[in-house]
């Protein structure tokens, strides 16, 4: 009797703990679903949240028109990726320079510092700009203007080098108009001579030669021609690219397009209005030593009838020019310190000015030129570029614009610099 009761007690302590440890485990189920349940939602949250609320939530609001985080990040992620792209070209340069021309190399470390430095800044930068590119379409609406869809397409075309109706003439770079040199200017610079190639009599031998090469050499591979088949294929493979390097879609891009486009309409007609200036420039040359008691010296050598390149080769600190009499071309009054600028600008040609302080030195001056020029493109460009500046920041103060902080919080940090 003892031993069966001792078997059923015994029975009855593993059933229930059977029933412990089963409870245990589905206790530790329910909680394992509830966890994974919760990192799940999370997750589900986070993706919804990102993809889906954050995107369309504004980021500032430009008299009325809201400006949404995924344009924000769009304009962003494209901007650090053309920086990464000029970092990377740079860093090519400079391997090579350093192998052929190492005196030239250290012009490209300072190109990344300053890429690398922009980087740094860029969230910023591109937060303002995108202010700066509504404030300008809504300009450019006002005025009439207005970018299609076929625009945009265009402009995507001209990106790639495509053009179905032809590609447009290239227009011819209009030279400064130089000034025939007067005999005075004559005495002041050292003419390049014209020198006519001497052609070598060729032998019989030399003669056969090239006409066995001629005839070894394959004839030129006619190129590819563009189809739209080929610019098709070009286009996918630039959208694949820009959202795998740069994570901007198609639809971002061509938003970021559209946005340049307002720009250069509005600044188009800055054309007209800046017509064709010209600027007042003078042609010198110089001579830089250390103290006036040294340039004084030399002005007792010219008078005395020595060369003026004869002794800017023999005294000039500047060993930029020193070679070629000191010569500085054409220059710009804001393109000197100011007090060179001011005794060269107030000389007469032929004159030698000086000696003349500056931080650099002592200089002697001669003008061999003095005319007022046309701009160059570049210089209107610049002109247009000003006023534009000028214009918007009168828009955005008359604009109604709410900035918001939480752009800080969604700054892309890709792509980066490698």
């Amino acid at each position: 009797m003892a031993k069966d009761k001792s078997g059923n007690l015994h029975n009855k302590k593993h059933v229930a703990k059977r029933a412990h440890e089963e409870q245990t485990i589905k206790i530790a189920k329910i909680i394992g679903i509830i966890v994974f349940g919760l990192i799940g939602a999370i997750l589900v949250f986070g993706l919804v949240y990102n993809f889906l609320i954050m995107p369309p939530q504004a980021v500032a609001v430009v008299n009325g028109e809201k400006i949404t985080t995924r344009q924000y990040q769009a304009k962003t992620q494209y901007a650090r990726y053309n920086i990464v792209n000029q970092y990377q070209q740079a860093f090519q340069m400079y391997n090579v320079m350093g192998q052929f021309a190492p005196e030239y190399a250290q012009q490209y470390v300072n190109q990344m510092y300053q890429l690398y430095f922009t980087m740094q800044g860029i969230g910023e930068t591109t937060y303002q700009a995108i202010i700066d590119d509504t404030v300008t379409r809504q300009k450019a609406q006002e005025m009439g203007f207005t970018v299609t869809e076929e625009d945009i397409d265009a402009k995507i075309q001209e990106l790639l080098g495509y053009y179905p109706d032809g590609a447009p003439e290239m227009s011819v770079a209009e030279a400064l108009p130089t000034a025939t040199y007067t005999n005075l200017q004559l005495t002041m610079v050292t003419p390049v001579p014209d020198v006519e190639p001497v052609e070598a009599e060729e032998t019989a031998e030399e003669t056969s030669a090239e006409e066995t090469v001629a005839e070894e050499i394959e004839p030129t591979a006619i190129p590819t021609e563009y189809t739209e088949d080929l610019y098709q294929d070009n286009t996918k493979v630039m959208f694949k690219n820009l959202k795998r390097q740069a994570g901007v879609s198609e639809e971002m891009f061509r938003y970021l397009i559209e946005m340049n486009l307002y720009a250069e309409m509005v600044q188009e007609t800055y054309r007209e209005e800046v017509g064709a200036p010209t600027e007042e420039l003078v042609w010198a040359k110089h001579i830089l030593v250390e103290t006036e008691a040294e340039a004084a010296i030399i002005l007792e050598k010219l008078d005395e009838g020595q060369a003026w390149d004869d002794l800017a080769l023999e005294f000039s600190l500047d060993e930029s020019n020193n070679t070629t009499g000191g010569n500085l071309g054409w220059f710009s009054k804001d393109a000197m310190v100011t007090e060179f600028a001011d005794a060269a600008f107030a000389g007469k040609v032929g004159e030698i000015v000086g000696p003349v302080a500056t931080s650099f030195g002592s200089h002697l001056i001669m003008i061999v030129g003095h005319e007022d020029r046309l701009i160059d493109e570049a210089g209107i460009q610049t002109m247009i570029t000003n006023k534009y500046y000028a214009d918007l920041a009168g828009w955005e103060n008359e604009a109604d614009i709410e900035m918001f902080d939480n752009y800080k919080n969604r700054m892309p940090e890709e792509p980066t610099i490698p």
